[in-house]
């Protein structure tokens, strides 16, 4: 008991010292500072101490609350940044998902209306030479030129092969004729 009146008493000194310090740094303008009254009793002490105590914890405390608040806010604010930012990412992902897609829908459309307007050009040749339209699907290319090419020589060996089977007729000999099945 003697030992904690001593560190008591040197915290009082202390305290003391320092109250007198702040009166007579306070000078002109300043409020006052409050008198000090020394504890009578220990329990008086223990009671004077224990209350500097909490005001000293209840300042952390808001000091540490002011500093946390602070913190999250930057850090809310932070994740509404990155937020953001995928946000728009992922619009940006979505659009190219959607251009992709639809990229490939056209190429697709484009690449049947091609292969459509070159069976087109096969039929157009073939009516245009007088050479039957069954025959389509053997002049049809990836190439108009080729397409040409082909009915070119569809033509000349149809019109070769009805020479030959007028020329036997005409010299009695009747044309070989191979029969022509139909697709059902």
């Amino acid at each position: 008991m003697c030992q904690e009146m001593k560190s008591i008493g040197g915290i009082v000194m202390k305290i003391i010292h320092a109250t007198q310090q702040a009166t007579i740094q306070n000078g002109e303008g300043h409020h006052p500072i409050e008198p000090f009254q020394l504890p009578q009793t220990p329990e008086e002490l223990q009671k004077m101490l224990q209350s500097e105590a909490d005001k000293r914890v209840t300042q952390a405390i808001k000091t540490a609350r002011v500093k946390w608040q602070r913190d999250m806010e930057e850090k809310v604010e932070a994740l509404l940044k990155r937020a953001e930012k995928m946000a728009e990412k992922r619009i940006s992902e979505v659009e190219k998902e959607w251009l992709l897609k639809h990229e490939e829908e056209l190429n697709e459309w484009k690449r049947a209306l091609a292969e459509r307007e070159l069976e087109l050009k096969a039929v157009y040749l073939l009516t245009e030479k007088r050479l039957p339209l069954e025959f389509t699907p053997f002049v049809i290319s990836e190439d108009e030129a080729k397409i040409q090419d082909r009915v070119q020589r569809l033509e000349s060996l149809w019109n070769h092969t009805i020479q030959e089977a007028i020329a036997e007729y005409q010299y009695g000999n009747s044309p070989h004729v191979v029969p022509f099945r139909k697709k059902t």
